[in-house]
């Protein structure tokens, strides 16, 4: 069975109602998630709050307020949300800070 370890930053950790709270590092299996995007549409159909602020899984679109790194590389950088999902990768969700 394969996992990847997911974080999410600031105030994407409270969009997941994950067990034990709103955890921002845990653990998550990918055996059903071959992609990025695979996993956010998981989180979507689980938690509301993720598909609202987050990832709409009806358009398949990643909100601008928000950055995604597999293995410390932002996945923009590779194949974005298709970027393919391994054993032990890890995730990080970033707010997006603007401003001047």
């Amino acid at each position: 069975m394969g996992k990847v370890r997911v974080e999410l930053l600031s105030w994407l950790a409270d969009t997941l109602d994950t067990p034990g709270g709103n955890q921002n590092v845990f653990e998550e299996a990918i055996d059903d998630c071959r992609t990025v995007k695979d996993l956010l549409v998981r989180y979507a159909g689980k938690y509301p709050e993720f598909q609202k602020s987050v990832f709409d899984a009806r358009t398949l679109s990643l909100s601008p307020r928000v950055a995604i790194f597999r293995n410390g590389r932002q996945i923009e950088l590779e194949a974005g949300l298709e970027t393919t999902l391994s054993d032990g990768d890890s995730l990080v969700l970033v707010p997006v800070i603007a401003g001047g």
